[in-house]
C-alpha cells in the first residue's frame, strides 16, 4: 500500500504542487505564528510581522489598522 502512495506522488502533475510564492507565503504566516507564541508585546509583534508581510510583498510600506474600544481603549 505505501508503495502505490509514493508512486502516486510521485507522478502528481507539477501544477498541483505548491508555488514558490506559497511556500514563502506560508513560511511567513508560520513565522508570525511561533513569534506570536513566544512575544507577548502587541508593538513588537506588530512590528514584526509587518516587517515580514512587506518584505512577502515586496511593497515599500503598509499600514495596520487598531480599533480600540469605547472608554476602556481595549483593542479589538
Amino acid at each position: 500500500m505505501e508503495r502505490q502512495d509514493a508512486s502516486a506522488v510521485q507522478h502528481r502533475p507539477l501544477s498541483d504542487l505548491p508555488s514558490e510564492r506559497q511556500i514563502r507565503e506560508l513560511l511567513t504566516l508560520y513565522e508570525i505564528g511561533q513569534f506570536l507564541c513566544s512575544v507577548h508585546d502587541l508593538d513588537l509583534l506588530l512590528r514584526f510581522a509587518m516587517e515580514r508581510v512587506v518584505a512577502l510583498l515586496e511593497v515599500e510600506s503598509s499600514s495596520i489598522l487598531l480599533i480600540r474600544r469605547g472608554a476602556t481603549g481595549a483593542v479589538l
